[in-house]
């Protein structure tokens, strides 16, 4: 890279950085004042409230962090555009493939550091925010015995007492349009632990619904497990 390259590069990534500070201040300010309705459930206080806002920050650099690059871009070249600065280096015989070379770099960089925040960084602080909220607003409940105890937040099933997550697959929400539904009910049969089956008139018509709980049966059978 020349410093040309260099100087487009650094121009579109801080005002891409300016625009991405600008929409988390905003979104963590909404995100923060949806959770009012929850502060004073339990222990969960505002102090509280602030941390599960900052745990998900990267939740949300990664869903705005398409819109913060593309306003980036624009003000990036907005400004060198409004100096003159574009039409310089044009005039100079620098070609329009050679400029927006280093823009796709930067664009290429900012598409990385998304993939990084979704695969590896936001995913575990926004399960943990959840799970921590959880326990402060049950934190007053008291719960017999060693078992535990399941509760039901929003979205999610988490086990009191150990604060796992309990992912629960229904087919009305979790098969893709377009998706082998069979084929992912299988996929589906082979991983979980649990099948609940609510037994209505409809399941007795139902071959699928049958054939699903057989198969959920084979496969704990021939996981060792032994059946009445």
């Amino acid at each position: 890279m020349n410093t040309l390259d260099r100087y487009l590069f650094r121009t579109v990534m801080v005002y891409a950085a300016m625009s991405m500070a600008v929409l988390l201040v905003l979104g963590a300010l909404f995100l923060f004042i949806s959770e009012q309705g929850d502060i004073g459930v339990g222990n969960y206080n505002a102090g509280d409230a602030l941390v599960y806002t900052l745990l998900n920050l990267p939740q949300l650099a990664f869903e705005l962090l398409p819109i913060g690059a593309m306003m980036g871009a624009l003000m990036g070249l907005g400004n060198l555009a409004s100096g003159s600065e574009l039409v310089v280096t044009r005039a100079s015989g620098v070609s329009v493939w050679r400029v927006a070379w280093p823009v796709g770099l930067a664009g290429l960089t900012m598409a990385l550091l998304m993939y990084g925040l979704g695969e590896y960084v936001a995913p575990p602080l926004a399960q943990f925010a959840k799970r921590e909220k959880t326990s402060d607003k049950l934190a007053d409940v008291s719960f017999a015995g060693q078992s535990g105890a399941w509760v039901k937040d929003g979205g999610l099933i988490i086990r009191v007492q150990t604060g796992e997550e309990f992912l629960i697959f229904q087919d009305r929400t979790d098969i893709a349009w377009g998706q082998n539904w069979r084929q992912r009910i299988g996929q589906a049969l082979d991983t979980v632990t649990l099948l609940l089956v609510i037994i209505t008139p409809g399941f007795f018509r139902s071959s699928h619904c049958r054939a699903e709980t057989e198969q959920f049966r084979a496969d704990l059978v021939a996981g060792g497990v032994k059946l009445k």
